[in-house]
């Protein structure tokens, strides 16, 4: 996922979720200032500080708006000044907010998980079907038996067995089946391929 370009006015923030917002505003006060803490789903910089009000320009009253964009909450917050303001915006972030919106890392690190499970078996439970997805279709009971012993060391024997009965596995094949629910399919062609090439 690209990171998300920082926002230059509260219209871009409309798939934004607000965490927090605090604001100095009062009746018939010229200069205020907003704070706003947001978050949006970015795997770089999910956390937006956001800094907008009314200043005091040269001749009239500006109105501004800043943004910034962060990894962390921690960053987000400290992109602040240190105020008054500051520490009322942090009383208002709510306890669970990192349960419900994760940081960069957490971020990537969910991604990169449902990345790895696509890759894997979502086949039946039969240890032959787990093989031809694995290895491909085609190969007799003995070739598969004697592939699984080559790259997993469970005896050829054992594995020909298994696939004559062709039922729902139990024992150390009901487990294999199940590990390869969780198996990166792709980093083990990679791995074949590469010692294909070097033998």
């Amino acid at each position: 996922m690209n990171s998300i370009p920082i926002p230059t006015c509260k219209a871009d923030m409309a798939s934004h979720v607000k965490l927090a917002e605090v604001s100095s505003e009062e009746h018939g006060k010229r200069a205020w200032t907003v704070l706003g803490l947001w978050w949006r789903a970015d795997e770089q910089r999910p956390f937006v500080a956001v800094v907008e009000g009314r200043v005091a320009g040269d001749t009239d009253m500006l109105n501004r708006f800043r943004a910034t964009a962060h990894g962390t909450l921690l960053a987000a917050l400290e992109s602040f000044d240190h105020s008054v303001l500051r520490d009322e915006l942090v009383a208002k972030i709510p306890t669970d907010v990192a349960e419900h919106y994760p940081e960069a890392d957490v971020i990537r690190q969910r991604a990169a998980a449902k990345r790895r499970a696509e890759r894997s078996y979502k086949g039946d439970e039969t240890l032959k079907s787990a093989l031809n997805w694995l290895y491909g279709g085609g190969f007799t009971n003995n070739a598969l038996g004697a592939m699984v012993e080559e790259d997993f060391g469970v005896k050829a024997r054992t594995v020909r067995h298994a696939l004559d009965t062709d039922a729902t596995p139990g024992g150390w094949a009901a487990a294999f089946v199940r590990a390869l629910r969780h198996f990166d399919r792709q980093a083990w062609d990679r791995q074949r391929s590469g010692l294909e090439k070097s033998a």
